[in-house]
């Protein structure tokens, strides 16, 4: 077969001419037919909503942890709602003593989620801003992370708010450490904990009524 130019390219004052026979060529329309067809089939279970992956709660171990007095300090579990591209939601706002008393903490705020009350609020040392949600004037949620701006918090928390009751419950439970790193398994154990909100200027009362504009 003769060869066609397929592109010409000059650097430094030398031209270049890639030379390919026609059966590479068809070759490459192949797999770019192949390629097409594999992203459209993908497109096609996306709209049919299969094999989509949709938000979660997933189960943390908390290991016991040793006091400089010698106590040890209680193990627990607690629970994490991340969204399908696996970024933290939410979480628990402390520890259950056992899986079993954690699983049905989650099927309550799935079951409860209308009567959700969130208030977001800036720290006082740093002026960052979180989030906490309570049920029956429990706090039972709070913000995975702190943010610099009031809108970004705000459009966290919706986010929030739209996955709980639809996320699936994950069994199992996977380990964490008390000493605060960061990793995708190994994330530190919930701030807050009991009817005991952190101080802060409270923004809003309910998830659908702001109080104020968030900066």
């Amino acid at each position: 077969m003769s060869p066609y130019f397929l592109f010409t390219s000059c650097m430094s004052g030398v031209s270049r001419r890639l030379l390919v026979k026609s059966s590479s060529l068809r070759t490459l329309t192949g797999i770019g037919g192949e390629l097409g067809s594999r992203a459209m089939r993908a497109s096609v279970r996306v709209r049919k909503g299969i094999r989509v992956q949709r938000s979660r709660f997933v189960f943390f171990a908390v290991p016991p942890q040793r006091e400089t007095d010698g106590v040890g300090a209680a193990p627990g579990i607690f629970w994490m709602l991340v969204s399908p591209n696996n970024r933290p939601l939410g979480r628990a706002s402390g520890c259950h003593p056992t899986y079993g008393e954690c699983w049905d903490a989650v099927v309550c705020l799935q079951q409860g989620h209308e009567r959700l009350r969130v208030v977001e609020s800036t720290a006082e040392r740093t002026g960052q801003w979180c989030w906490w949600a309570e049920l029956d004037r429990a706090v039972v949620a709070v913000s995975s992370r702190s943010y610099l701006r009031g809108r970004e918090c705000t459009y966290n928390v919706e986010r929030f708010l739209e996955a709980v009751p639809k996320a699936a419950i994950v069994s199992g439970t996977r380990n964490t450490a008390r000493d605060g790193r960061r990793a995708r398994d190994d994330d530190p154990a919930p701030r807050w904990s009991g009817r005991t909100p952190p101080t802060g200027i409270r923004r809003l009362s309910h998830p659908g009524s702001a109080t104020g504009t968030p900066r």
